[in-house]
């Protein structure tokens, strides 16, 4: 953790925010209701809290603090033992009732001098300015508010549902030295999260919006893919040879280490088996490998690769195999990027499938967001070293005809073309290939079957 930063505990937020949030720092939450402010504000002092440097919530008449307390329960961050201990709740809505402003002040500054917190929120701010009864009332009180805590070495959060174009010309964010804005979109099966740093004093910050997810375990940040700097990229390091027999000594033995194939095909021409051949037979020698799907199930993966011979739960026990599936319904690209990213590192991956990538083709995505998609994460993987085949799927019985999606090849160093040929030619498969960057390759038509026992092979 840098110096002078405090850790949030929310995974990916520090990344973005540049290794955490400074310390003794006011910071603005914002966003519309249901967004997320709470959830964020409590996962992170449960998270950093201590009993030597503990916690004040401050509730106002927006929620009581009881209701707060029962909801986070529900979450995997919260600790028994902390409220009451850690964690002091405390109600303004009754002195803001009562005496308005200046009593919640006394409040505030009551408790604050009682525990000397690391940590202070107010839920909700904007209750605050709501009963204030003028705009200089409202001044005296933000001044009164960060006098006080600017004695102490506390981090503080106010949370505030406000449009962000009032919020951004309000008195409250120009004291504050963060704002974080939450959007949220009620679009697709579940909707969609954002978070976005709009202001951190003094720090540098990933920019732009990065997805926001709450689910049993508390809150996630997953940053942009395209926010993340590759690896540079070195030289490559010679010839990966697929394993798929028959194939190599028509690609000069192989395709360059640290690139990426594009495999394009009609359905059932065999591209998911090519892909199982490649990345199985990489792991019996040795290179591990991922196998990451939009269609197949890793249980149906495992069926198939053993009925070619291959033991995908021995391989997958020592650390040589990976394979996860994410359906493409409402697909979050920078979420499953960062799965892929942790699958690799985890195992310190060399090779790794993306099968049958066309299936985002089906999904609400802007062809410049696949592009850039497919692009960022080629690199991403590249950067370290990865071998990566991709697999679309084309249009027509015969794969004669390509859907726009196929405009991948245009990023990859490699492409390969599966068809099945017409009922007149025998109903035969061959494999063609149409881009070999940096190596000499065929350019005939090559025959192939699938073969139980053996999977993918290419003929003579």
């Amino acid at each position: 953790m840098p110096f002078g930063r405090v850790a949030t505990g929310i995974p990916g937020l520090d990344k973005i925010l540049g290794g955490g949030l400074p310390a003794a720092s006011i910071n603005l939450v914002s966003g519309v209701p249901g967004g997320g402010k709470t959830v964020l504000a409590q996962q992170v002092v449960y998270s950093a809290a201590a009993p030597d440097r503990p916690a004040l919530y401050f509730s106002t008449v927006a929620e009581p603090y009881e209701k707060i307390i029962v909801h986070v329960q529900s979450f995997g961050f919260f600790r028994r033992d902390y409220p009451g201990r850690v964690i002091h709740y405390r109600d303004l809505g009754r002195a803001l009732a009562t005496g308005g402003v200046e009593a919640a002040l006394a409040v505030i500054r009551e408790e604050v001098s009682k525990y000397l917190p690391g940590f202070v929120v107010i839920d909700s701010f904007r209750a605050i300015e709501g009963l204030s009864s003028s705009d200089r009332e409202m001044a005296v009180f933000l001044y009164e508010l960060s006098g006080t805590l600017s004695a102490l070495d506390c981090v503080t959060f106010l949370l505030d549902e406000s449009p962000i174009d009032k919020l951004l010309t309000s008195r409250a964010s120009a004291v504050a030295d963060g704002i974080v804005n939450i959007d949220y979109e009620p679009s697709g099966r579940s909707g969609r999260r954002s978070l976005q740093i709009l202001k951190l004093r003094g720090s540098a910050f990933l920019p732009g919006s990065h997805l926001f997810v709450i689910d049993g375990a508390g809150a996630v940040v997953y940053p942009r893919l395209g926010s993340i700097t590759p690896a540079p990229v070195g030289a490559t390091d010679g010839c990966c040879a697929t394993g798929i027999a028959g194939l190599d000594e028509h690609l000069s033995g192989g395709v360059l280490r640290g690139t990426t194939t594009l495999v394009s095909g009609p359905v059932g021409s065999g591209k998911t088996v090519f892909a199982l051949s490649f990345l199985l037979q990489g792991a019996a020698a040795g290179e591990p490998g991922v196998f990451a799907s939009f269609q197949e199930s890793p249980l149906r993966l495992k069926q198939v690769g053993s009925n070619f011979g291959w033991d995908p739960e021995t391989l997958e026990a020592n650390r040589l195999l990976v394979m996860f599936h994410t359906p493409p319904l409402d697909v979050e690209v920078d979420r499953f990027g960062h799965l892929l990213l942790e699958a690799v590192d985890s195992v310190g991956a060399r090779r790794v499938v993306l099968d049958a990538v066309s299936d985002l083709s089906t999904q609400a995505i802007p062809e410049d967001d696949y592009q850039a998609f497919l692009y960022t994460i080629s690199q991403l993987l590249q950067g370290r070293g990865v071998t990566t085949v991709m697999t679309t799927t084309t249009l027509g019985p015969y794969g004669a005809v390509a859907p726009r999606k196929v405009s991948g090849e245009r990023l990859a160093d490699f492409a390969l073309h599966l068809e099945l040929l017409s009922p007149d030619n025998g109903s035969r498969r061959v494999l063609r290939v149409l881009k070999s960057r940096g190596l000499s390759a065929s350019v005939r038509a090559l025959p192939f079957t699938i073969e139980e026992g053996s999977g993918f092979v290419v003929g003579s």
